[in-house]
This record gives structure tokens, C-alpha cells and sequence, in this order.
């Protein structure tokens, strides 16, 4: 199930581009044969599927006469020529003349016997396999793959013949070039040699090799003239692109390209309605009898899908079968045996997807699952998985299958939420953002913050700022200190009166029916005041008031110290402590500057 579709359309491009390349098998031999392809047996080729008795058809009563009286012709005439070699065997003188008329004996009577057994077939209709006895036979891989693929290999040999016999001269010419270049040679030495030596043998030799040196030289002339010529003539003969693309496009949809294409077109058209079958089985029974999410239900599905594209598959190759394209139905064979190749290699990864796809994996529908790190719901498990946040906008995501293998789900409650925020929260951030949610998506938070600033996270970086949503209700925590001197009042007195301060304050400015409590009580003894701890609750929605609520607390308690005059000391400890580092210094000045 990894294979992509661009993997598959790739194929089928490279098989379209073999169909428009290869002529067929028989438009090159029909006509240099006395036989049709009816007439040949099943010994003499691939064996037949079915060997039954031909049914004889009324309207080819003329045809199987002509085939009839055609043969009985051939087979007359190859009787005559065995009587002439016979005779001609008794009359032959020497041992090579006798070994070449045996040899025509044997091909001739091979070629008869096949005769005779076609005609017994086309006249009876009955195959001669039918009258010997039933033998299991080893099967040849070898032979069987190569009967298979033989007219595929001829067929691009074929295809190729034209370039490689460019290459073939070219390679000729080359190499009787680079001996004509040692012709010369030769010759150049042989001349230096005879006009150095004055031994009459010696020279009579030179003289005899000089001939047969000029005689080769004129032999490789002639070879190089004649191979050059034939390249040319082949060149000449190439036409020009517009011609080759269209002649090519000609032969395509003229022979094979048809039974390619209507081969296609039949896969598709049985895909197309078996799925839609399947689709209102699916619908109309499966769903009607088993439950959606159960084990048989999940079982019959992926079993009937399995099926839809075993019939698509076979459909395709059917037509190219009826239509007796070898070379097309071999070359999908291959193409649909290298696919079943390719999956058996990921046969551990194909067993998880189907234990997913029967929801039996890791992974179950209706399950929560953290996919890239958000949660989501697996809405369906199938080939390509929905997932499901309800929480974000457009967060429907089809997943691949394999995606999932390393992964699981669990079950969720009903209270569990999917994000932690809804378009209009107010949050505020780690960082102390503070801002309104404009939109949240599975990619992208947008923040309006004050100003009506927009600010863009992403999701994952958004969450990992733990935003604390303040519209589901919030808390001020506000700290106050007064002076030591008001000790005796500092758990009593002043935070009864700091309390009703605050809440009249909050009735004043409106916020008093969203207030759900208020705390204000002694909290510590600081290093120089006494703190008196202020919490104020508030629901929801006066979350954009949250800093603005902060200083109204801290206004009212400046003012109300104000009012009952309690001293709100500043911290004393910085002063201190450069008080004592002051002494300090001095003493240390005066121990250094006295005599020890």
C-alpha cells in the first residue's frame, strides 16, 4: 500500500511508450507464411488452456475449406520433395553431398508432420493432445519464462533494429579505418625493407607480401565504401520528426496502442463500477446487518475491495488476452508481478495496515490519538484515516494508512477538552502575552492583543507557553503592606476595613455582580512592613479587565491607608544593610591604620 499512484501511472506510461515503439507480432510475418494462426498446433507453440473440441461455426464454413485445401496442397507438395530427395540421397557420391540431403529429409519431414497434425485439428476439430495419456509434467521455469517473455524481447529487438545497425557500421567503419591505418604501415615498412636489401629471395618474398598487402588495402577500401554507403542510405531514410512522431502515433492507434488503451479504459470502467457497487452494498446491506465499527463488518469490506481490484486487474488483462497482444499482456504481466514483488518486501508493514484496517491495531476509531501534537479523533479508519479536533477550525485531516503504524490511541471522557482555548478566550501566556484568541487552527493561533494587534504562534509553540485561559474565570492576587507600628491592627482591623474598601470599590466601578469572592487577610511579617494578601475572584467575562482590576485593587488599599493613616513603609533593608557595610568599612580602615 505504499506505492504511490505516481508509481503506477509511471508504468503505465512506459507502457504506453513500448506500444507505440514495437509493431505487432504478426504484421511482419503474415504474409511470408502459408499458415494461419489457426492452423498451429499446440506441440508447436505455447500450450493451449483448454484443449476441448472446437466448436465448428456455419459462417466459416468457406474459411475452414480454403485452410482445408490449402494444406492438403502443402502437405502434397512436401510429400513429392521427400520421393525427390530420396532418390536424390541413392544417386549422392560423396559423404558431405549424402549428410546435407539427410538433413533436408529430417527439416521436411518435421514440417509434414506438423502439417498433418494441424490438419487433423482444423478438420475434426479435435486436438491431437487428446489422444495421449495424461502425464504430469515438470514445469520448466526457464522455459515458461522464456516462452512468455520471447515475443516481448523479439518485439524491442526489433524496436532497436534501426540504431543499432547505425551502430554496427559505425563501429565497422571505425575499426576498417584503424586497419587501413596498419595497411599502411605495413606497407611503408615493406617498401624501406626491399630498398635496404639487394638478396634476390629476400626481395622476391617482399614482393609477394607487398601484393597481398595492396590486394587487403583494396578489400578494406571497398568495405569502408559499401559500410559508409549503407549508414548513409539509413540516415537518408529517417524522415523528419513531424513524420516519425506522427507515423509513430499512426502504428499506435492502429494495432497496439488500440488494445492498450481499450485495455485501460476496461480496468477502469470495472474499477469504477464494482466501487460503486461496493459503495451501495456497503450502504444498503453491510451497514443494515453488521455494525459500521464492528470486526465482520470491517472484514467483509477490505475482502470485497481486495476483490474489486482482482477483477479490475484481470478484466485489463483479459482484453489484451481475447485480443492476442502477447507482447502487451507480457509486459503487464511483468508490470503486475514486480508490483506483487515490491509489496511482499513490506509484508510486515501490509500485516499492521490490515490489523488496523480491521480496527485491531493500536489504533481504533472513536479513539483520541496525538497526531503531531494535537489531539485528535479518529472519525474513520481506512485507507486514508480522517482525524477530527472539533476544537479547531478546519482540523479534518486525511491521513495515509502507514502514517499510523508506530502509534496509538486511547479512549477519552466526554469532559476531556481537544484545545485549551475557543475563539474570544482571553489568555495570557508565560511570557505574560496577554491577549484575546482571533482564531486557532491546527497550524496557526492568532492573537488580538491590545491595540488590536494581531500575533501569530504556532499551534505547537502555542501550547507550549501553557496559556492559562482567564475566560472561564480568573484571580487578582494583590499584596499591601503597612508599617511596623501597626501591629496590633494588622490581623485584625486593617484587613476588615481594606476588605469592605475593596468590594465598595468594585461595586462602584460596575464589577460587583461578576465578583464570586474576595479574600483579604494578614499573609506575613516582610523585612519592613507587615503584608496583608488581597484575592479577588471574578467569572469570565471580565477577563479583558484583568490588569485593570489589578490597579484598582492597589488604588483602593493606597487610599485607604490614606484615609485611616497607616504608614506604608518603603523597604528599610537596602538602607541597612549600606548602613552596616559602612561601619564595617570604617572599622576596618581604623584596624589597619593602628599599630599591631
Amino acid at each position: 500500500m505504499k506505492h504511490s499512484i505516481w508509481g503506477y501511472v509511471g508504468c503505465v506510461a512506459l507502457l504506453c511508450l513500448l506500444s507505440v515503439g514495437i509493431s505487432p507480432v504478426s504484421s511482419g510475418h503474415a504474409q511470408n507464411t502459408t499458415e494461419t494462426p489457426a492452423l498451429v498446433s499446440a506441440e508447436d507453440g505455447a500450450k493451449p488452456v483448454d484443449n476441448s473440441p472446437v466448436t465448428f461455426d456455419r459462417s466459416r464454413e468457406a474459411e475452414f475449406i480454403d485452410a482445408v485445401g490449402s494444406l492438403l496442397e502443402t502437405v502434397t507438395n512436401n510429400e513429392a520433395k521427400l520421393v525427390k530427395l530420396g532418390r536424390a540421397l541413392s544417386r549422392a557420391k560423396t559423404e558431405d553431398e549424402r549428410n546435407s540431403i539427410k538433413t533436408d529429409i529430417q527439416n521436411t519431414e518435421a514440417v509434414l508432420n506438423k502439417q498433418r497434425r494441424s490438419l487433423r485439428e482444423i478438420a475434426s476439430g479435435l486436438s491431437s493432445l487428446e489422444f495421449k495419456p495424461g502425464t504430469v509434467e515438470d514445469v520448466d521455469w526457464k522455459s515458461e519464462l522464456q516462452a512468455l517473455l520471447g515475443p516481448l524481447f523479439r518485439e524491442l529487438r526489433q524496436f532497436t533494429q534501426r540504431p543499432r545497425k547505425i551502430e554496427a557500421y559505425r563501429t565497422e567503419i571505425a575499426s576498417k579505418k584503424a586497419l587501413l591505418s596498419k595497411i599502411d604501415q605495413a606497407l611503408k615498412r615493406i617498401n624501406d625493407l626491399a630498398d635496404a636489401t639487394e638478396v634476390r629471395v629476400i626481395d622476391t618474398y617482399l614482393d609477394t607480401e607487398k601484393k597481398r598487402l595492396l590486394e587487403q588495402q583494396a578489400q578494406v577500401e571497398n568495405d569502408i565504401a559499401v559500410a559508409t554507403l549503407q549508414l548513409q542510405q539509413i540516415l537518408d531514410d529517417r524522415g523528419s520528426l513531424t513524420e516519425t512522431i506522427s507515423g509513430l502515433f499512426a502504428m499506435f492507434f492502429k494495432t497496439r496502442g488500440k488494445n492498450l488503451l481499450i485495455a485501460i479504459g476496461i480496468f477502469f470502467g470495472v474499477l469504477v463500477v464494482l466501487r460503486a457497487f461496493h459503495a451501495l452494498f456497503r450502504q444498503r446491506i453491510l451497514s443494515g446487518r453488521f455494525r459500521s465499527d464492528g470486526f465482520a463488518f470491517r472484514l467483509l469490506d477490505i475482502s470485497i475491495s481486495a476483490f474489486v481490484v482482482l477483477m479490475s486487474v484481470s478484466s485489463g488483462l483479459a482484453v489484451l488476452y481475447v485480443s492476442g497482444d502477447w507482447v502487451l499482456l507480457g509486459l503487464s504481466i511483468v508490470l503486475v508481478v514486480s508490483i506483487a514483488w515490491s509489496a511482499k518486501q513490506g509484508i510486515g508493514a501490509f500485516f499492521e495496515q490490515t490489523k488496523l484496517l480491521l480496527n485491531l491495531g493500536a489504533v481504533r476509531e472513536g479513539e483520541r490519538i496525538v497526531y503531531n501534537g494535537l489531539p485528535f479523533r479518529v472519525e474513520r479508519l481506512h485507507y486514508y484515516t480522517t482525524l477530527i479536533n472539533p476544537a479547531l477550525s478546519g482540523a479534518r485531516l486525511r491521513v495515509r494508512l502507514d502514517d499510523l503504524i508506530n502509534r496509538s490511541s486511547r479512549p477519552y471522557s466526554e469532559d476531556e477538552r481537544w484545545f485549551p482555548t475557543d475563539p474570544g478566550d482571553w489568555v495570557c501566556l508565560n511570557d505574560d502575552t496577554f491577549g484575546q484568541i482571533a482564531s486557532q487552527t491546527s497550524e496557526y493561533v492568532v492573537l488580538t492583543l491590545f491595540g488590536n494587534t494581531p500575533k501569530t504562534y504556532i499551534t505547537t509553540d502555542f501550547l507550549a507557553k501553557e496559556p492559562a485561559n482567564l475566560s472561564g474565570g480568573f484571580n487578582v492576587r494583590s499584596t499591601f503592606g503597612v508599617d511596623y507600628r501597626h501591629q496590633s491592627e494588622a490581623t485584625t482591623a486593617i484587613p476588615e476595613r481594606l476588605e469592605a474598601s475593596v468590594r465598595a470599590a468594585f461595586t462602584k466601578e460596575g464589577y460587583d455582580h461578576n465578583l464570586v469572592s474576595l479574600t483579604v487577610d494578614f499573609k506575613e511579617a516582610g523585612a519592613s512592613s507587615l503584608d496583608i494578601a488581597i484575592y479577588a475572584a471574578f467569572t469570565g467575562d471580565v477577563a479583558s479587565a484583568c490588569f485593570q482590576l489589578e490597579r484598582l485593587i492597589q488604588k483602593t488599599a493606597v487610599n485607604t491607608a490614606t484615609t485611616c493613616n497607616w504608614v506604608i513603609p518603603f523597604p528599610q533593608l537596602t538602607v541597612e544593610q549600606r548602613i552596616v557595610t559602612s561601619d564595617t568599612q570604617e572599622k576596618k580602615e581604623d584596624e589597619e591604620a593602628s599599630p599591631s
